[in-house]
């Protein structure tokens, strides 16, 4: 899937993962795009 190898290599995880926890109930866990903070992409 295209998406999951752009989201792979900006984020460094797949798409299933951030998929996946946008739908779980809020809990204290770490989650792969709040290491993007602070970080800047040109596109």
């Amino acid at each position: 899937m295209l998406l999951d190898t752009v989201a792979t290599s900006i984020i460094g995880d797949k798409v299933v993962e951030l998929w996946d926890r946008s739908y779980d109930e809020i809990e204290d866990q770490d989650i792969p795009i709040q290491n993007m903070v602070g970080k800047s992409f040109c596109f």
